[in-house]
């Protein structure tokens, strides 16, 4: 009961860069998980990266709660504690969030982290974004993709090309073209 106190006394005065003991004892993770929602901004986003950092797969419905804010800052850490996680569940989320624009650049490091196909014709709208940032981190994002099916690698392939023609920003070509021989190899792999 006294870890309990101690972390509810620390919420409440602010303290959210103390080290937590004891985090995962259930009381305490619920009252980080509650913390999500608090007023104070700070706590917020304290208790959202402390618990992407846990990694604990039960925090996922709090912090997909927790995306349902208007604050960007809030939400750039809650989308990174859903990254950090890993978990797919957080797809359709991230993926709203991303054809909102809403905390986009995070979104898009998160993608990365999960590396999942199902979000390529969405990432690959991003890659002609007139922002060079989000170019670079939506081929980072595209970079962790596992492609295993020879239509999808095909249809990346061609738009790499594309964009390749285009692009002007030299950093940006340059993840293009790593981008281009990891999905030659993956198609050479498939025959």
């Amino acid at each position: 009961m006294g870890a309990y106190k101690n972390l509810e006394e620390s919420l409440a005065s602010k303290k959210t860069s103390v080290a937590l003991p004891g985090l995962e004892a259930p009381l305490n993770f619920l009252l980080v998980c509650k913390a999500l929602v608090h007023e104070d901004n700070q706590i917020a986003i304290g208790a959202a990266l402390a618990l992407g950092r846990m990694k604990d797969k039960r925090a996922l419905p709090y912090l997909l709660r927790a995306m349902l804010t208007i604050d960007e800052r809030r939400a750039e850490a809650v989308i990174w504690a859903l990254g950090e996680l890993g978990d797919e569940a957080s797809l359709p989320f991230l993926e709203a969030s991303l054809k909102s624009r809403f905390a986009i650049k995070s979104v898009l490091v998160a993608l990365g982290k999960i590396g999942s196909p199902s979000l390529t014709k969405p990432l690959l709208v991003q890659m002609d974004d007139q922002d060079e940032t989000i170019r670079l981190l939506t081929i980072k994002a595209l970079l962790t993709v596992r492609f295993e099916h020879g239509a999808m690698t095909s249809s990346v392939h061609n738009a790499v090309l594309s964009r390749l023609t285009h692009e002007t920003s030299r950093r940006v070509r340059f993840l293009l073209v790593v981008l281009k021989g990891m999905l030659d190899k993956a198609m050479i792999e498939s025959f």
